[in-house]
């Protein structure tokens, strides 16, 4: 079962930026806020096409730096295995505890900042190095891109062994393979003249996620050595551009020409993710109020309608199999896709009004298949145990059901939220004086 991941990337917030965020963190306690219709797939490889090298749980660019930097420690101490592991925690553990303040901050707000961890603290499931480990294989930072987290880990030993230059019969030096590095020796020249992060010594009391400037230029030389190889992404073409607007969608900033059919599929599919997502979520609460199960909302009518309306002149024209030849090789696509998005896109076309399509016997059923062939086991529509599951929403006067500019669209789609910040913070640095 895969749920949406969230991600609070703010360095200042307000008393009313903090209530939005906590709103925003509650949404995704619930279950009515998973993958339930199996859009998931198609929208993380979309997401790797505009925001590489990221991912929904990540919350500050720096922790790139913190991680690598911790493990370049670790191979400096020349640990492996279990006591590798050990001191990977320690090291993160030392480096939370520097960016919550611990002392005299409130964990809750360090959490809101984007400490991960603040207020899990040593029972954490997810230390940052997990999180952030395939961006660094991805951007090139660690080199060895087929290595897990484990199993680098456990091979140290072997590569300490490999590098050690050993005596032949000719009392000469030679290293057991030719020299190789696991980790991108232009960095090392990057954290050597780094204020707060010190090779030997470790993390400065000061630490804290602002990018300095050499630091910058390395992560913007790294997201454009990957669209060199990869193909222009938003990261690469909006730090070209020096781009520190704040923005919820990718179809909001300036895209480079090999994007544009991608950002204008990537819209469509949103809208179409939403209206889909509400019409199953009104099919959830009549089945539980039918069933007795307690409810906070009686129908999905209003939002439905309202997004009918808003997305009428742009989704009826989606071109589907436009959108299918777009994205193969990017996204995987199941067998089932294309047939179920043109089935219910005939719905939606031939509807007259929002509410004719919301209550169609057809697009409902349509919605009812879908689930069932995503979620063979553990469907909702039909299993009283699963419906059980699935909490309503305590109001749909949320952005994501009321405001103009939200409804339209699946929320935190395409990990826009974090790649701003990526850019942002990036951005920042790179203005900074040495």
């Amino acid at each position: 079962m895969n749920s949406t991941s969230v991600q609070i990337g703010w360095l200042d917030l307000s008393d009313a930026e903090q209530r939005r965020a906590r709103e925003y963190l509650r949404q995704f306690r619930t279950e009515g806020t998973l993958d339930e219709l199996g859009f998931g797939i198609i929208r993380d490889g979309l997401a790797d096409v505009f925001f590489p090298a990221t991912s929904t749980i990540m919350t500050h660019t720096r922790y790139i730096i913190f991680i690598a930097a911790i493990f370049m420690r670790i191979e400096r101490e020349r640990l492996s295995g279990a006591n590798a592991t050990k001191r990977l925690k320690q090291l993160e553990d030392e480096v939370r505890k520097i960016l919550t303040r611990e002392q005299s901050s409130d964990s809750e707000e360090a959490e809101l900042r984007g400490v991960i961890g603040a207020s899990k603290k040593e029972d954490l499931q997810r230390y940052p190095s997990i999180i952030y480990w395939n961006g660094l294989k991805r951007l090139g930072i660690f080199k060895r891109p087929n290595w897990g987290l484990t199993y680098y880990l456990d091979h140290l030993a072997d590569y300490y062994a490999a590098t050690t230059p050993r005596q032949d019969d000719d009392g000469l030096a030679h290293l057991a393979l030719v020299e190789m590095h696991n980790w991108d020796p232009k960095l090392a020249v990057v954290l050597s003249e780094s204020p707060d992060i010190s090779p030997t010594a470790g993390f400065s009391p000061q630490l804290d996620f602002r990018i300095g400037l050499k630091e910058a230029c390395y992560l913007r030389d790294r997201f454009n050595a990957l669209a060199e190889i990869e193909g222009p992404s938003l990261i690469s073409h909006l730090l070209g551009k020096s781009f520190m607007a704040e923005f919820s969608y990718p179809w909001e900033v300036p895209c480079p020409p090999e994007l544009v059919q991608f950002v204008k599929h990537a819209r469509l599919f949103s809208m179409f993710a939403k209206g889909a997502t509400l019409q199953y979520n009104d099919l959830i609460v009549a089945e539980q109020q039918a069933g007795g199960i307690a409810v906070n909302v009686d129908s999905f009518e209003k939002p439905f309608t309202a997004w009918f309306d808003q997305t009428r002149s742009d989704l009826a024209n989606w071109d589907v199999e436009d959108f299918c030849t777009i994205i193969k090789g990017k996204c995987h696509l199941r067998p089932r896709d294309k047939t179920f998005f043109k089935e219910w896109l005939n719905h939606y076309r031939d509807a007259g009004n929002g509410k004719e399509l919301l209550q169609d016997s057809s697009a409902r059923k349509t919605i009812r298949k879908r689930e069932r062939s995503v979620r063979p086991v553990k469907y909702r529509l039909g299993q009283d145990k699963y419906l059980r599951q699935w909490r309503s929403p305590e109001s749909l006067e949320t952005d994501e059901y009321a405001n103009a500019n939200h409804l339209p669209y699946m929320t935190n789609y395409y990990r826009s939220r974090i790649g701003g910040t990526f850019v942002r913070e990036i951005g920042a640095g790179l203005k900074r004086k040495i």
